[in-house]
């Protein structure tokens, strides 16, 4: 999902003995930001915008695939062909591609800044003004920043997202990897407070999980040793309160700060969660899922879903219902009465209702980037503190 990099060699797999089928499909690979092919002395690096699809399929050369088109069903489980088209004309997508010669030891710190800025790039807006420049500029902000210091140039801010008058979300990383860079792939140190003094006084830092609906020190993770006896036991702290602002990276990590409690101390919880909707991937969009629509590929509407469940938990107070997806239940929720709202908001306040880790989709099959998994996670979150206050 953009963040680290697996070496892949054409026609071998590392765990396996690999017998050679499809000698294309079987050497491509998801690019999610960038693909790079090297030897003693070059690195040849593409950078992209979006998901795409590459691999070597000769030696000294990169193949990429932006948009796939296949004109008859594959009869892999999808039912008809990947013909995507608009206004009677087949789809094309170009994308912008970033190319990069350098050697391996420092290619890493122009692909990783590279790539950030591409796929962060700033998007112009327009809009209509009745004002003139002098006095549009006099009422309003023309630029503003909540960094009053620059950032080490490893480390990204990923979030900031005020939660309240004085509670913020801050989520930081350390986007390059570990070996990568013999500057910049090393642990580094900042104080939160010198870089966000122009929100004031940050007088109490609780870390969260990464998706921000837990403190850390009450995250209780399943532990096991695996054949070749390696375990799985993550070193977390256990004071919930950061002694001060001074804060840590080591190469690849993310950390969250500031946000509500959920769970029980000392118990490992686990939940069994169904998917909000019969899955047949791409064939329906979200509206289509929602509302019901295309029936003839599958019977499904999330609508329903969330309508049948409220009139169970209404007929049966033993009943419980967990819920995920957020972007789904956003739609149901604005189309209901006040009667409707107040009754859900009694169930969630009586416990018969849950949202899990507050997403505002599910993360399944689709290559993602690893910045998008994570905003919806806190735009979901959100979303649920403003309906229902906090945790």
């Amino acid at each position: 999902n953009e963040r680290e990099v697996l070496e892949r060699k054409r026609d071998y797999r590392p765990t396996w003995n690999y017998t050679v089928v499809e000698t294309v499909s079987g050497n491509y690979y998801p690019i999610n930001s960038r693909i790079w092919i090297k030897d003693d002395n070059r690195q040849f690096t593409v950078l992209t915008d979006r998901s795409e699809g590459g691999g070597s399929i000769q030696n000294g050369s990169i193949e990429i695939m932006v948009h796939r088109r296949i004109l008859n069903d594959d009869s892999l489980g999808v039912g008809e062909a990947l013909n995507e088209s608009a206004y009677g004309q087949g789809l094309v997508v170009r994308g912008r591609h970033f190319l990069l010669v350098e050697p391996p030891a420092s290619s890493a710190r122009y692909h990783r800044i590279g790539s950030q800025r591409l796929y962060m790039h700033p998007i112009a807006t327009f809009a209509t003004n009745l004002q003139d420049y002098e006095s549009y500029s006099a009422a309003y902000y023309q630029t503003w920043s909540a960094l009053t210091d620059t950032l080490p140039l490893n480390v990204h801010l990923l979030t900031l997202d005020q939660l309240g008058p004085k509670d913020y979300l801050i989520r930081v990383e350390h986007y390059f990897e570990l070996l990568e860079d013999d500057t910049f792939s090393k642990p580094v140190t900042f104080d939160l407070q010198s870089l966000f003094k122009s929100i004031g006084l940050i007088s109490n830092t609780v870390e969260l999980t990464l998706s921000a609906n837990l403190p850390l020190s009450d995250m209780r993770r399943l532990n096991w040793i695996t054949g070749d006896g390696q375990l799985s036991e993550m070193e977390i702290s256990k004071e919930r309160s950061l002694k001060d602002t001074n804060i840590t990276l080591n190469p690849m990590q993310i950390r969250t700060f500031q946000a509500c409690n959920l769970g029980v101390s000392n118990k490992l919880n686990v939940h069994i969660v169904p998917h909000t909707h019969d899955d047949v991937g791409w064939l329906k969009t979200v509206d289509q899922y929602y509302y019901g629509a295309r029936n003839y590929i599958q019977h499904a509407g999330v609508q329903y879903i969330l309508d049948s469940v409220m009139l169970a938990l209404d007929e049966n107070p033993d009943r419980r219902f967990i819920y995920v997806e957020m972007g789904f239940f956003w739609r149901w929720w604005n189309q209901q009465t006040d009667a409707m709202r107040d009754k859900v908001k009694q169930f969630v306040y009586d416990g018969r209702l849950e949202f899990i880790s507050g997403g505002w989709c599910m993360n399944d099959e689709a290559s993602t980037h690893y910045n998008s998994i994570i905003d919806q996670h806190s735009l979901g979150a959100e979303f649920l503190r403003d309906q229902f206050g906090e945790c």
